[in-house]
């Protein structure tokens, strides 16, 4: 595998845990109508860091995080990322 195959993979590990922990903490949820579409929720800022720091020393993210603070950063893009309201024009949300 090459090194550039190889990062595309890290980064996109990453970015699906940071999802999962932004998810489980309710600071986004998914378009019922458009999945891979997030949308923002009201939230705590600091619940999802919590849960994500709670779930890194549990070892469930072994191999993917090398910090905590890396962790919270690509929580914090997956969070700010996150639309208001559903990209798709015909979309009721």
């Amino acid at each position: 595998m090459s090194q550039a195959k190889r990062l595309m993979d890290e980064m996109e590990d990453k970015r699906l845990a940071a999802e999962d922990i932004a998810l489980e903490a309710g600071a986004v949820r998914i378009c019922e109508f458009h999945a891979g579409s997030f949308l923002t929720n009201e939230h705590d800022r600091e619940r999802p860091y919590q849960r994500g720091n709670i779930r890194l020393k549990n070892g469930e993210f072994k191999g993917v995080f090398d910090s905590p603070t890396e962790m919270a950063e690509c929580v914090k893009s997956v969070i700010d990322d996150a639309m208001n309201e559903c990209a798709f024009p015909d979309c009721p949300n």
